[in-house]
């Protein structure tokens, strides 16, 4: 029996518009599974959702990405944070 091979070009954005909300929110679990997305936006709320607004979510965001490179913080930086950590506690 012969075999035939097609290759179907699918635009990214097509194939996320054609997704269900319960897909999406499987594909986004998924690439935060697979660290293309930091872990935040599971719990990102659109503005207008809550009080949160653009500067507090891309602080969160940003303290999301320095969790990952506690090893490459030198002693002088680990302390400097350690500082901050002390006002708020």
């Amino acid at each position: 029996m012969p075999e035939f091979c097609t290759e179907v070009d699918v635009d990214p954005i097509e194939f996320v518009d054609a997704c269900s909300k319960r897909e999406r929110d499987r594909l986004i679990k998924y690439l935060v599974e697979e660290d293309h997305l930091p872990e935040s936006v599971l719990t990102f709320k659109q503005e207008g959702d809550d009080k949160r607004g653009r500067s507090e979510s891309d602080f969160i965001e940003k303290l999301d990405l320095l969790k990952e490179k506690f090893y490459f913080l030198s002693s002088e930086e680990e302390e400097y944070l350690n500082q901050i950590f002390k006002k708020y506690l």
